[in-house]
């Protein structure tokens, strides 16, 4: 039978050789031998990679993805020593992560922002320009055209 936590510290330590840290990686694919050993495995199969990710019922579907990516990484390495290892195909647990929602400026808050600016010391007034020159602001607005004093003066 396959000594699984020897496998995973070897395939551990040749990742660092080649400059990888595998914090994670390595307490989770740990875990994952462990698993293998308890269930007598003597391959790493698809069924039991799954298994495993998703052992945490109460875990978010990234968590479950990003325990299958340790796996699929090991078993992607193992499958050299070991033919009948069944690496696990990405996607098979997807996971997207969300976009964040952008916040957009009410024209009140961006009049307060650059009558703030104002008051920030002569020192820092190259920032204000380097900021204003390349963003737009809401209702066309911008540095280049002159319309900040327009937004001022309201």
């Amino acid at each position: 039978m396959t000594s699984w936590r020897k496998a995973v510290e070897d395939y551990v330590d040749l990742r660092r050789s080649l400059g990888f840290k595998l914090l994670e990686a390595k307490v989770g694919l740990i875990s994952f031998a462990s698993f293998l050993k308890q269930r007598r495995a003597e391959h790493i199969t698809i069924a039991l990679a799954m298994e495993w990710a998703q052992q945490d019922k109460t875990a978010r579907p990234a968590e479950w993805a990003r325990r299958l990516t340790f796996v699929r990484c090991f078993a992607r390495h193992w499958s050299a020593h070991d033919p009948q290892t069944e690496v696990p195909p990405s996607g098979l647990l997807p996971y997207r992560p969300g976009r964040a929602h952008p916040y957009l400026y009410s024209n009140d808050e961006v009049r307060k922002l650059l009558k703030a600016s104002r008051q920030l010391p002569s020192t820092h007034t190259h920032l204000l320009h380097h900021v204003g020159g390349s963003c737009s602001f809401p209702a066309g607005c911008n540095f280049e055209n002159g319309l900040v004093t327009r937004f001022l003066s309201a």
